[in-house]
């Protein structure tokens, strides 16, 4: 007779939609190599869901995204975390590794602005705002002259 064994990963999210999201894909990734396993989700509030008034980019800590997460993680409230890699911690909290990255669903971001202007037609000296610092290096890698913001 074949043993069954039921196993059930609770997986670390933050509740926003595009956490959520980041979430299913990963368990459609986990559903297609492991039909059988069971999955739940389990959905966090961090410091930076609650705090809208902070500027991120005078922020001292850098796991203002993750921090209940991890601390779920490493208490075993939940056995995996899904997290934006802009988000990560640097170093990561001792005993947490970085066990895989996925491709992105869509890899575009996009600039809004008031006009029907592209990056390349921006004025030199233009004002764009993000609080990613990836995304600021991103800009001024294409284009130096523009002036990043919080």
């Amino acid at each position: 007779m074949e043993e069954v064994i039921n196993i059930k990963i609770r997986i670390g999210t933050r509740t926003s939609r595009l956490a959520l999201k980041q979430g299913e894909e990963i368990i459609r990734g986990l559903k297609e190599l492991y039909p059988e396993i069971g999955i739940a989700v389990v959905g966090f509030k961090t410091s930076g869901d609650r705090d809208k008034v902070t500027p991120l980019a005078g922020l001292e800590r850098s796991d203002f995204f993750t921090d209940e997460i991890d601390r779920a993680l490493l208490t075993g409230e939940v056995d995996c975390a899904v997290h934006s890699a802009k988000d990560l911690p640097d170093p990561l909290p001792e005993g947490l590794i970085v066990a895989a990255l996925t491709m992105s669903i869509d890899r575009d971001e996009v600039l809004v602005s008031r006009s029907d202007l592209n990056l390349n037609r921006l004025p030199r000296g233009a004002r764009i705002g993000t609080s990613s610092i990836r995304r600021k290096n991103q800009v001024h890698a294409i284009r130096p002259d523009l002036e990043v913001v919080d």
